[in-house]
């Protein structure tokens, strides 16, 4: 009876969960079509560059999917389509977090597997060499762009220099810092029953970190796709610095992805706004690349954690 009523508590609260994502994604969806009242479909130019953009975003979830199964693999045997599964419903629950802090914890949860904490080395990597990809590409960036504008601000770019090579350290001495952290009573248990030390080589984590930096190209080439979608007619070497800037300082900024639309919409009208007057377009692209690759992939996460409730 114990578990009967258990097991009905779970599938509940799994079909609650997913309620409250698809509702809170309705809700700021029609909230910010409302605000645009469809006005920017007016202003777009060859349909091509859209098409190119929906294709990278099934590009973009395939080399995720396979990054993390890659790195799944590192502590248990793991398909592809658990992978995938797992990284849709992790999205959907990141919604939900500030910084999309709970993708990682929720693609885990959804895993079933026991022993939650084995896997905890696994998503420390992947969330380092994201970040790390990330920040050296928008530190060559904002050279360029102080470059091209003339700006001789050094504190910025050398503050950026260092938050870049603490990342880096980080990521290539995670296990010593592991190891020293063995010291501490409070952790040592928690390190040991997770297995952290040893799990990922050298050459595994480089391999994260490529196709981690694969990814964000693709990422970078979709909101190119779109600004030129949109009429945002911005030379090419100046669009890829502006855009690379723009992911990277959305990742600077803690904002929960569902209430980021706005801070989206700010940043870039500021940087792309720099080179170009066409703000409809400006704003209406943050919101397309917000659908393609947050909200839609985050409805089927959510389905997928009402199935899986639903079936156990």
């Amino acid at each position: 009876m114990h578990q009967m009523a258990k097991k009905w508590l779970s599938r509940i609260a799994g079909i609650a969960l997913s309620c409250a994502l698809f509702w809170y994604m309705y809700a700021k969806v029609s909230e910010q079509l409302s605000k645009s009242g469809g006005e920017f479909w007016h202003h777009t130019g060859p349909v091509f560059y859209l098409w190119v953009a929906g294709g990278l975003m099934l590009v973009n979830i395939g080399l995720e999917s396979y990054k993390w199964r890659f790195l799944l693999n590192k502590v248990d045997d793991c398909s592809y389509r658990l992978a995938l599964t797992s990284y849709l419903a992790g999205l959907a629950i990141s919604t939900l977090t500030p910084g999309s802090i709970g993708d990682y914890p929720g693609r885990v949860v959804f895993l079933q597997k026991g022993n939650w904490q084995r896997y905890a080395h696994v998503a420390i990597t992947g969330a380092l060499a994201h970040l790390m990809v990330v920040y050296l590409f928008g530190l060559c960036s904002l050279a360029a762009f102080l470059a091209m504008t003339g700006t001789k601000s050094w504190f910025i770019l050398i503050l950026a220099a260092l938050f870049c090579g603490g990342i880096y350290l980080l990521f290539v001495n995670i296990e010593r810092i592991l190891e020293w952290c063995r010291r501490f009573q409070f952790v040592s248990g928690f390190i040991e029953k997770a297995g952290l030390i040893r799990q990922i080589s050298g050459m595994d984590r480089w391999v994260v970190v490529f196709i981690s930096a694969v990814r964000f190209m693709v990422y970078a080439s979709q909101l190119i796709m779109i600004m030129y979608w949109m009429d945002v007619n911005i030379a090419l070497p100046v669009m890829i610095c502006l855009v690379i800037l723009f992911y990277w300082a959305m990742t600077a900024v803690p904002t929960m992805a569902l209430g980021e639309l706005g801070v989206r919409g700010g940043v870039a009208l500021y940087l792309f706004g720099l080179y170009s007057q066409n703000s409809i377009g400006i704003a209406a692209s943050t919101m397309v690349i917000w659908l393609l690759n947050i909200i839609f992939p985050a409805i089927v996460g959510a389905c997928l954690i009402a199935v899986r409730r639903m079936g156990r």
